[in-house]
């Protein structure tokens, strides 16, 4: 029996029942080890741990994990930080990336975090990556829905006539390589 894929209580019910059968029953653990499908080391160590706290030591208990290394005080701090604009804190980017949060909080509580640790305490403190808007913040629903309904089918309709061509050039470029960083904030809420 593999005892991973069991839940807490299942695996409670089979120690209890395991030691029962040899402490009160007076069953031997290789008979115990057969019945059950157990290994070995399990029953005697379940037996110890009878033998030293009773039945209450069979208990399923919750891992504890290791000790956060910043105090809840410090974790709210970090938040006020991830809510201001990374330059306002003399940061030379203005996304809250995980490297930059990292380097935050070896500059401000003197404590080393690895990325994977930040994105995990990021989430505990409810932040989300936020993805970057990929169309201009600026533009104007209005405009834009003038423009499609009115002005561009007047010009589509003169070009037609004339037998023209219709060309667009846009100002903005983006280098092939670009790459459009995620930065971290408030659950629904994306930081401009």
């Amino acid at each position: 029996m593999d005892g991973r894929k069991l839940s807490h209580e299942q695996s409670e019910y089979i120690r209890i029942q395991a030691v029962k059968q040899v402490r009160i029953e007076n069953k031997s653990p290789e008979e115990v080890i057969k019945t059950f499908g157990l290994h070995r080391a399990n029953i005697y160590k379940w037996l110890a741990k009878y033998d030293a706290g009773g039945f209450g030591s069979l208990k399923s208990t919750i891992a504890k994990g290791p000790q956060p290394k910043l105090t809840e005080k410090q974790q709210q701090k970090l938040v006020g930080y991830l809510l201001k604009n990374p330059l306002q804190l003399k940061f030379e980017y203005a996304l809250w990336t995980v490297d930059l949060i990292v380097e935050l909080i070896s500059v401000k509580f003197n404590v080393s975090y690895s990325n994977v640790q930040v994105g995990r305490l990021l989430k505990k403190l409810g932040l989300s990556k936020q993805r970057p808007v990929e169309r201009a913040y600026q533009q104007d629903p209005v405009k834009v829905d003038q423009w499609l309904n009115t002005t561009y089918p007047a010009i589509k309709k003169e070009a037609k006539n004339e037998k023209r061509d219709i060309y667009f050039g846009d100002e903005a470029g983006f280098h092939a390589t670009a790459q459009l960083r995620c930065h971290w904030a408030p659950v629904g809420e994306t930081l401009l």
